[in-house]
């Protein structure tokens, strides 16, 4: 008799193969069911083969991939620490609010877009676009967000209505009070007046 793994000639009563160590039990039966079948014996089905094992990438391992990869992307992201966070907490006193900047957009533009670009000194120039709910109009607003020491600073840099590009500072003036929502009729004729004197 010979062992079905190796080939090796297995002495006789012997339990295991003494080459490799498989069950020499299980390969005498094989081996007598084949001659049986062989000599026209009765037939009989094989026993059924052991299920084939895949191996699986298991389930832990996934996750704490999932997991390590927010990681990284949440600590090199500066997830709600950019420009345009800071350029949303910025309270502009001097149009008489208390309020952030990102609130009163909120509350007085829609379909807002916040965009933010580094400048080569390190400054920010972030763009606002969106329709004002005062007046319908398709305002485009760039500021310089700069840093000193902690301190957030932000100026209303270039603008734009409706196409319109709005040069000097009294037409700034006015799109900060537009996106303020503060902007109505009797202070822009204010301002108009105010313009024509200087």
């Amino acid at each position: 008799m010979y062992c079905k793994e190796c080939g090796t000639q297995l002495p006789e009563g012997a339990m295991f193969c003494p080459n490799c160590g498989t069950g020499a039990a299980s390969t005498a039966q094989d081996s007598t069911a084949g001659q049986r079948y062989a000599a026209g014996g009765p037939r009989t089905t094989p026993p059924p083969a052991a299920p084939v094992r895949h191996r699986h990438f298991p389930f832990g391992t996934i996750v704490a991939a999932v997991i390590l990869a927010a990681a990284v992307w949440l600590l090199f992201s500066n997830h709600g620490v950019g420009p345009v966070s800071e350029l949303k907490s910025v309270i502009f006193d001097q149009y008489d609010s208390v309020q952030p900047f990102g609130m009163a957009v909120k509350e007085n533009m829609s379909s807002v877009k916040w965009s933010s670009e580094k400048r080569r000194n390190g400054s920010y120039d972030v763009t606002i676009t969106g329709v004002d709910n005062m007046y319908g109009g398709l305002v485009e607003a760039t500021f310089r967000v700069t840093h000193m020491g902690d301190a957030v600073y932000a100026v209303i840099n270039r603008a734009s209505v409706n196409g319109e590009t709005c040069v000097g500072s009294t037409e700034l003036t006015v799109v900060m009070l537009l996106l303020y929502g503060q902007l109505d009729e009797e202070t822009l004729a204010g301002l108009m007046v105010w313009d024509s004197i200087w």
